[in-house]
């Protein structure tokens, strides 16, 4: 069961990546924009890096916990969090410790329509996506489900 969800993500998301991606290709052909697939893919990718860290945190709460309301109850936190770190980062100084360990910034935040997929943020977000993917199996293989 944790494994088929931990597939549906990664299906989720790549599906969720490929629409994206077509979106933006087709809005930015329709509209003059000169989005280059290179900076479409880089966009997409990194968006559904996001979307992975995020559905991670929601696997591995609701695996320790079994509880789906606390699964949605921190991923959506987490990621609200992840986005106001580098947000904040950049209008004052005391959130600019936190930013570089914000998956939010590690793979959205130096644009990567304009300037493409930050290798280290992109590696980064999915060593925590398999960590954290790890963390909620070994918790779900140690629940008592009876």
């Amino acid at each position: 069961m944790f494994t088929e969800r931990c597939a549906g993500l990664v299906i989720g998301i790549t599906i969720l990546m490929i629409a994206t991606g077509a979106a933006l290709w087709i809005f930015s052909a329709l509209l003059g924009m000169g989005l280059g697939v290179g900076a479409i893919a880089s966009g997409a990718t990194a968006l559904g890096l996001f979307g992975l860290f995020t559905g991670a945190v929601a696997i591995a709460v609701g695996a320790a916990t079994g509880s789906a309301a606390a699964a949605r109850g921190l991923a959506a936190p987490a990621a609200v969090a992840s986005y106001l770190i580098n947000a904040l980062a950049q209008i004052t100084s005391v959130m600019r410790p936190a930013r570089p360990v914000s998956p939010y910034y590690l793979v959205l935040g130096n644009e990567p329509l304009a300037h493409g997929l930050r290798l280290i943020g992109a590696v980064s977000v999915l060593a925590a996506v398999a960590v954290l993917l790890v963390a909620g199996g070994i918790r779900f293989a140690r629940r008592d489900l009876s």
